[in-house]
């Protein structure tokens, strides 16, 4: 059986359109996997309510979001496929190998974005 997803763009609409009308100071975007489809839609929503907010992708920042904060994406996948290679080329068991906590994270500034939040 397959469900439908809730998150949608109406229902991102009617959302940011509550946080604008309740005046919130700001919005945290959760990083949950229903969001990523959505992610430059959400983006652009906050921008348009000029809300200062901080989100999980470069590109969201990109798209006009204010700031964005995470773990370096293509170091994990470098990672990732080191170890993949070591499964799939050496041999290596899985459960032997340690790990992988991300060591390294970057913070994504919009300038453009900041100015427009503070006017």
């Amino acid at each position: 059986m397959l469900l439908s997803n809730p998150y949608n763009e109406a229902e991102y609409r009617r959302v940011l359109n509550s946080v604008q009308r309740d005046q919130f100071d700001g919005v945290v975007i959760s990083d949950e996997n229903e969001h990523i489809p959505h992610r430059v839609l959400i983006a652009q929503l906050i921008q348009q309510n000029r809300l200062p907010a901080i989100y999980n992708f470069r590109d969201q920042a990109e798209a006009g979001g204010l700031m964005a904060y995470s773990w370096d994406i293509k170091a994990a996948i470098r990672g990732n496929a080191e170890q993949m290679a070591e499964i799939l080329l050496r041999g290596a068991n899985p459960a032997d190998m340690p790990y992988f906590q991300e060591k390294s994270f970057e913070l994504v500034i919009n300038l453009k974005s900041a100015k427009r939040t503070r006017a």
